[in-house]
């Protein structure tokens, strides 16, 4: 049973992809709400810091460092959906309150997957 009103953040440095996640999420699950995307962890850190967030949807990395590290060094505990282009960062997410971890190319199916578990 879903639950109303999740909010969510992006966290890519791809505005494609941030657009395709905006996109594909609101399509899947209308009850999310967008609070933010970020295109590096200091952004995403401050959106973290100012809102109450249900979950994070993630690259491992981005422009400014990797988001594990920085979820993991800031005690961050949001259910978080990690993407990655390498199966060898699936393990790093383990460290971190991962819901799902999807190999890119995203496909909608996982994503949705992902979203049911929230």
């Amino acid at each position: 049973m879903w639950c109303a009103d999740k909010t969510y953040i992006i966290v890519d440095d791809s505005y494609f992809s941030q657009l395709f996640l905006m996109r594909t999420v609101s399509r899947i699950r209308p009850d999310f709400t967008l609070i933010g995307c970020a295109d590096d962890t200091m952004t995403m850190k401050e959106l973290i810091d100012g809102n109450k967030i249900d979950l994070i949807i993630t690259r491992d990395i981005v422009s400014d460092g990797n988001v594990v590290d920085v979820l993991k060094s800031n005690s961050v505990r949001i259910p978080t959906i990690l993407i990655s282009q390498s199966d060898e960062k699936r393990a790093a997410g383990e460290e971190i309150n991962m819901v799902q971890f999807i190999l890119e190319p995203v496909a909608v199916s996982e994503l949705s997957d992902a979203l049911g578990r929230v």
